[in-house]
Formats: C-alpha cells, sequence, structure tokens
C-alpha cells in the first residue's frame, strides 16, 4: 500500500470543477493520512502521455465530450483495454440518465455516472467511494511495511544532505562518528581505511554501518548544528526536528517491526501516516535551506532567505526565531 491516492482527471474544460480537487478531495485524502497525486488531462495527446507514464490510478473522473467531441466512452474502453480497472466517475451536462444509456449501450463497465453541475452537489458520496476503496485495500499490516519502505527514503535523503558538505571536510567527521556508533562490530569496522568505509556508509548495505538513528543524530549535531555554530537557537531547532523524526518516525517503526500483531488503532495509523508526510515536506524544506546554506555567508543571511523561500508556515515560524 502506498501513501499517495493518485486521480486522473480527463476534460478539457475545468472551469467549475477546480474546487471538487483542491480543497475537498486534497484536504479529505490527507486527512485520512494519505496523499492526493492529481494528473490532468486536457487533450488526448495530454491523456496518452499520462497512460505510457502511470496506469495505477485508484480514481478517474471522465468527461464525456472530452477534447470537444463526444469521446469520453471510447475513451473508457481504451482504458480498460490498457487493463486499468480504477473506479471511474463518468459526467456530462447532458445528465446522468442519458450517460447511464450510453453506458449500457457501450457496456462500459466499473463506472458511476453523474451529472456535471451535481458534482460539487454530492462530493460527500465520492468522499466515501474513495474511503471504501483505501480502507479496503490497507489492513494494520500494511502499515508496517509503509513505514518500513518510508524510513528507508528517508535514511537516503539525510544521507543525501549530509554529502552535500563532502567538500567541506566532512568525511573525517563522518568516519569517526561512525566508529563511535559501530561498537557492536568494532574490528569489522576499523579494519577498513576511511576511503573504503565511506563507500560502505554510502552503498547499498549503508545503515548496517551508519543506521537510521545515527545518521538523524550526525544531521542534527555535525551539520544543522556544528556547521552554523555561533547561533544556539540553530541547535535547539536541529533537536527539535531531528528528536520528533526520531519519535514520531524511527521508534514506531521499529515498534511495528518488532511486533507479529499490531494493536494500533485504525486512527491511531492514521497519525501515523500523517506525520510520514509532514516529515516527507520537512526533509525537502531541509533540503532547501542546506542548499541556500552553502552559498549564503552568515547564519542570518541564510535563514533570512529561508524564510522567504520555504513554504511551510510551522517551519518558517521556527526558522524566523533564529535571526538575530
Amino acid at each position: 500500500m502506498r501513501l499517495e491516492y493518485k486521480i486522473l482527471w480527463v476534460d478539457d474544460n475545468k472551469t467549475g470543477l477546480e474546487d471538487i480537487f483542491d480543497p475537498h478531495l486534497k484536504d479529505f485524502i490527507e486527512d485520512m493520512g494519505f496523499i492526493m497525486k492529481l494528473y490532468e488531462a486536457r487533450s488526448e495527446s495530454d491523456l496518452n502521455q499520462i497512460l505510457e507514464k502511470t496506469q495505477n490510478f485508484d480514481f478517474i473522473f471522465m468527461d464525456y465530450t472530452f477534447d470537444d467531441a463526444d469521446k469520453g466512452a471510447e475513451f473508457i474502453k481504451n482504458i480498460r483495454g490498457k487493463g486499468i480497472y480504477s473506479n471511474i466517475l463518468f459526467y456530462s451536462a447532458l445528465g446522468s440518465e442519458e450517460l447511464k444509456k450510453i453506458s449500457l449501450d457501450d457496456d462500459l463497465q466499473g463506472i458511476f455516472v453523474q451529472h456535471r453541475r451535481h458534482i460539487l452537489r454530492d462530493i460527500d458520496k465520492i468522499k466515501e467511494i474513495i474511503r471504501f476503496n483505501l480502507m479496503k485495500n490497507i489492513d494494520k499490516n500494511a502499515m508496517r511495511g509503509i513505514l518500513m519502505s518510508e524510513v528507508a527514503v528517508f535514511d537516503e535523503k539525510i544521507l543525501e544532505l549530509i554529502n552535500k558538505f563532502k567538500n567541506q571536510g566532512i568525511d573525517e567527521e563522518l568516519t569517526t562518528f561512525t566508529r563511535a556508533k559501530a561498537e557492536s562490530f568494532y574490528n569489522r569496522v576499523n579494519s577498513l581505511n576511511d576511503n573504503k568505509l565511506l563507500r560502505q556508509i554510502n552503498g547499498k548495505h549503508g545503515t548496517i554501518y551508519f543506521g537510521s538513528s545515527a545518521r538523524a543524530e550526525f544531521l542534527s549535531k555535525n551539520i544543522l548544528s556544528n556547521k552554523f555554530s555561533g547561533n544556539t537557537s540553530l541547535e535547539e531547532f536541529a533537536n527539535i526536528f531531528i528528536n520528533k523524526f526520531c519519535k514520531e518516525i524511527i521508534l514506531v517503526r521499529n515498534d511495528l517491526a518488532h511486533k507479529i500483531k499490531i494493536v494500533k488503532t485504525e486512527e491511531e495509523l492514521t497519525e501515523i501516516r500523517k506525520k510520514i508526510i509532514d516529515h516527507r515536506k520537512n526533509f525537502e524544506e531541509i533540503n532547501r535551506i542546506l542548499e541556500i546554506a552553502t552559498n549564503a555567508k552568515t547564519v542570518t543571511e541564510v535563514l533570512t532567505k529561508a524564510q522567504e523561500e520555504v513554504k511551510n508556515q510551522n517551519f518558517v515560524d521556527i526558522a524566523s526565531k533564529f535571526i538575530p
């Protein structure tokens, strides 16, 4: 089970329907702990390009009069012919009864029909279909896989952030830090010279030498704090960011990984998914701040630019406290 809920919207005229997707469905899906990913096809060419790259959609919205012709039914047949059996909302200004007749005549399977102007009115029905699909496809054991997968992605993101400072003498710090963390296999690690150890850290089995918690700690202490020394607020920020990540992601991952039966409620699992999404955004913003930092000369300059460019308001509020 993935965190993205993929919607394909096929309509050459989006006027009056934008609010259906954002904010209505976007907010609803995020409240369930998932991310809405919307693919928009405004022409037959757009649709073909999208279908060449992605086919595992969760929901499809299809306009009957798409691309200035009554070709919606034809496109639905083509989509089904590609083995895409997602729910489809088939709509038109013609009205639902006319579309039902077209659907029966063309033997269209697995679709819902709706008048175009009634979609927003009946948005709660669409939400219930989405809720049913999400709950049908996820069980508590699937949460273990989601979290394990996401932590692996976070591991790579942290390592990418650390490696932004390879040209600033970070290698010696990294190897020293890793040796200190690797007491359980002391002899094995210390038999490697620095170059070999760095290859292991950045290799396929890097988490053996440089695990999730160690990566987060190194990013906090050796990058976010030490690289901007002289401002104690940065250390406070690093601790807040990394401590939350370790508590909300790493510790929960460890808890789920070692339990045969997951006893968390669906509400608790929803909160876990939401926190994963929040930390995805935080890492993207940390990455942007470090990109700024590599070109800035002072802490004030870094944080002023960060405040201007980072979009997450909570993150900006924290960053703004650091500006002297």
